[in-house]
């Protein structure tokens, strides 16, 4: 049973969100440079989810400390937390020191890569993603209470993780890794928002200040939308570019995952428990949208 409440503290199923982009990361450093190194691979892999592990437990500590899940009746496998704290168990202070924990020996691993590299870019890659992971909910700053949320998930999903991991096997910049980072981070931005329409109503009540409570329901599903779009116009503008490959369209194939998305979220936006569809549909749609387009630059 304790096994079982650690497994859901952790929230394993969303680490999809740091394997994904850490494979565009590599997959083009692959493309780009010609280079692949196992063990920095793995390094860095384990360094991304063991932050992330961190980030996801400490947004449950602090989510927990200002009532914010505690407050929300509309629960869900994509929102809400994970509510070990609220029901009694897994203590607040351990699930703090497990979060702490994590985020110390994902640091750990970063500064090892960058002793061994002698790579101030991955430096400031690691000083910039920890600050994001903890800060996100963390006091004093909050930052996700505060309309920075989707930006910091986008920021810490896509950029972050991506170049983290192509600067771990190519020591060199890239336009196309950068470009490359940003349909990652937006579809998970995107995850982030329409996880957040069944959130509304606690989220606005416990002042945190995200998109949806920001611009409302209706203007918000105008930029989830868009956000969805946007990474299906980008990697065909760059491949015409010729910065991106054509086996990087395959990425496109994951439309079906949007299509369902965007059907579920139009007819039922203002429905809590009927825009669960749509939560699942924008998960998979990240999953598959990132996993292909690596699969596209390894294919090249």
């Amino acid at each position: 049973m304790k096994l079982r409440a650690w497994f859901t503290a952790l929230r394993a199923h969303f680490l999809a969100a740091t394997a994904a982009p850490v494979l565009v990361g590599t997959a083009v450093a692959w493309y780009a440079a010609g280079s692949f190194d196992l063990p920095n691979f793995l390094l860095a892999f384990v360094g991304g989810i063991l932050i992330q592990l961190g980030a996801n437990m400490s947004n449950d500590y602090f989510d927990w400390k200002s009532e914010t899940d505690a407050l929300n009746a509309n629960t869900s496998a994509y929102s809400g937390g994970s509510r070990v704290i609220q029901d009694g168990l897994i203590p607040a202070r351990q699930i703090l020191a497990a979060a702490l924990g994590c985020v110390v020996a994902g640091s750990l691993i970063g500064i090892f890569l960058v002793v061994w590299l002698r790579s101030i870019p991955l430096l400031v890659i690691g000083i910039v993603g920890v600050f994001c992971a903890w800060f996100y909910t963390g006091t004093p700053l909050r930052l996700g209470y505060r309309g920075f949320a989707e930006i910091l998930n986008g920021v810490s999903f896509g950029p972050i993780m991506a170049l983290g991991a192509f600067a771990v096997q190519a020591p060199l910049w890239s336009t196309p890794a950068l470009l490359a980072s940003i349909p990652p981070g937006l579809l998970l931005a995107m995850v982030l928002v329409i996880n957040e329409f069944p959130d509304h109503d606690s989220d606005k009540a416990a002042g945190k200040r995200t998109v949806v409570v920001i611009l409302g329901r209706r203007r918000a599903l105008a930029v989830y939308l868009a956000g969805m779009l946007i990474p299906f116009l980008w990697v065909p503008a760059f491949v015409i570019a010729g910065l991106f490959p054509a086996w990087t369209l395959l990425s496109l194939l994951s439309l079906p995952f949007g299509l369902r998305a965007a059907a579920v979220s139009l007819a039922h936006y203002e429905d809590a428990a009927r825009i669960v569809g749509a939560n699942m549909s924008t998960f998979f749609l990240h999953l598959s949208f990132t996993l292909l387009f690596a699969l596209g630059f390894f294919l090249a």
